[in-house]
Order: C-alpha cells, then sequence, then structure tokens
C-alpha cells in the first residue's frame, strides 16, 4: 500500500483552464454589457419592435439569467 503525503487538497491549475475560464467570464461579461445596452435605447426600440418597455425589460433579464445558466 502506497502512503499519502501532504493534505490531500493540494489542487494545481493548468494554464490551459485559466485561459478557458477567462475567455469564458469575459464573452460572459461582454454579453451581459451587450444587453443592458438595449436599456439606454429602449424607447427606440419599443418604437421599432411594437412592444412596450415591459417587453423589453423581461428580454433582458431573460438574457442575464440564460448567461448567468452557462
Amino acid at each position: 500500500m502506497r502512503e499519502r503525503t501532504g493534505s490531500g487538497n493540494e489542487h494545481r491549475v493548468s494554464v490551459r483552464a485559466l485561459v478557458v475560464w477567462g475567455t469564458g467570464a469575459l464573452v460572459c461579461l461582454i454579453a451581459v454589457m451587450d444587453g443592458a445596452t438595449l436599456g439606454i435605447v429602449g424607447l427606440e426600440a419599443a418604437d421599432r419592435f411594437h412592444v412596450d418597455p415591459a417587453m423589453l425589460t423581461a428580454f433582458c433579464l431573460v438574457q442575464i439569467v440564460v448567461y448567468m445558466m452557462m
């Protein structure tokens, strides 16, 4: 039988894992900020898509929830 040395809580994170995680976090941040810009031009978007502001707000919330679930 082999004996374990150390506490067993030693985790090594690879550079590749950090790059993948960082890229995903950056893309998520950009996507959320892109969705938030819809709020800036809300009245114009409401006129263009023929919806009320409540529907635009619901769209933004659904979009953020979907990004959070990823």
